[in-house]
């Protein structure tokens, strides 16, 4: 089981500005277990009905928060279109996912859950470790990862900017506290913001209007693959603007940061979610303290740039 002594903490702004709690969306990668098993458990615990979308993908509509997905997270395992396949394209599919499970994760992708419900998924994650699910620790070849998409409290640019400098100032000490698998490291799924970018948002001055973010952020990180994940975020707000930057990248627009860092240990004993989670309410603690995040911006503008030591120095000055 899960630790019960970890919680998860609150961010500052726990509601968005509709009065409503806010959601986080969670991707958990895993192999060692089949696609069909994990949305039964899925049905077990929240509810709803299982639905085949594919050979290798399955729903689970109408659950206690909404419909779960579940696949094999490799786009050739899945005919096209979606449930219009021919018998061909079907058979090859099944052919095609019976052998990249040997490597490739299952990936659950939960709908919109409740900040203050997190605790439930965890209830889900000792169901999957039970049943055999297995993390990115158990084979040097995996490269599962745990992605949270927090909902952002607001669509004020200056909200925005405060996370993203929040963030660039503490994924050195995420990565050092985190420690990514290093076949993600070198698969280069979750990469660091480059130096420069970092230099040009956190310096205090910098509070631009949305489209100038936008298209700052797209010069210097023109790919999905960053530990702090924008383009969904912006393409919800600008879908035409990214589009006309980035025409094939694979980019689903929802009001939400992709933070993309963690690894999915889901069979390691006494793995929680909360860990994780409570570092990225670190980023949104920071963000929401204007003085330190000036503090800090300076401090790395004057120091930063080695990495390991600027980890040293969020130790010791930015966190709780």
């Amino acid at each position: 089981m899960a630790d019960a002594r970890v919680t998860f903490e609150c961010p500052p702004s726990v509601r968005n500005k509709a009065g409503r709690i806010r959601t986080v969306g969670l991707e958990i990668e895993f192999g060692g277990l089949a696609g069909l098993r994990a949305a039964e458990l899925i049905q077990t615990r929240f509810g709803g009905e299982v639905r085949e979308v594919d050979p290798n993908a399955w729903c689970v509509d109408d659950t206690t928060f909404g419909k779960f997905g579940v696949e094999l997270d490799i786009w050739f395992a899945h005919p096209e279109p979606r449930g219009a396949a021919g018998e061909v394209q079907t058979r090859f599919a099944h052919f095609a996912g019976l052998t990249a499970a040997l490597i490739v994760p299952y990936e659950i992708v939960t709908p919109p859950v409740p900040m203050n419900r997190l605790h439930d998924i965890e209830s889900l994650i000792d169901s999957l470790r039970v049943a055999g699910a297995s993390g990115t620790e158990v084979n040097f070849l995996y490269a599962f990862g745990l992605h949270f998409n927090p909902e952002v409290p607001d669509f004020e640019p200056e909200t925005l900017v405060s996370i993203l400098k929040s963030y660039a100032l503490l994924s050195p000490w995420l990565w050092h506290e985190i420690n990514p698998d290093m076949t993600r490291r070198l698969l280069g799924f979750a990469q660091p913001f480059e130096d420069e970018y970092v230099r040009k948002i956190v310096d205090r001055a910098y509070w631009p209007e949305l489209s100038l973010l936008i298209d700052d952020y797209l010069d210097a990180n023109p790919t999905r693959h960053r530990d702090l994940d924008a383009l969904p975020l912006f393409s919800y707000l600008d879908e035409q603007r990214v589009r006309d930057r980035l025409p094939r990248e694979k980019i689903h627009p929802r009001p939400t940061f992709h933070y993309r860092l963690p690894d999915s240990r889901i069979s390691e004993a006494g793995w929680s979610l909360a860990p994780d989670w409570n570092r990225w309410v670190a980023v949104e603690r920071l963000a929401a303290d204007r003085d330190r995040l000036n503090h800090l911006g300076e401090l790395y503008l004057r120091r930063g740039g080695d990495r390991e030591q600027w980890a040293g120095v969020v130790i010791d000055l930015a966190t709780p």
